[in-house]
């Protein structure tokens, strides 16, 4: 996945282990065993490059810090 994306170093290796990118539809596991099912989305121009940015099922986007 490219810089381009926004995202962090940290959150691009880790999307890179998981062989996964952008407009991928993904299951997340949070540490609190919770599930989060969505699509990646690239990061907007302003906020942390940290969060993981998904469009849920329903329509909205959420923020995920990657280190949940």
């Amino acid at each position: 996945m490219s810089e381009r994306s926004g995202y962090s170093p940290t959150v691009l290796k880790l999307l890179e282990k998981y062989r996964v990118g952008l407009f991928q539809e993904v299951n997340i596991k949070l540490t609190d065993n919770r599930e989060i099912s969505g699509i990646i989305l690239p990061r907007p121009l302003y906020g942390d490059p940290d969060v993981l940015v998904l469009k849920l099922p329903n329509g909205y986007n959420i923020g995920i810090d990657y280190k949940k």
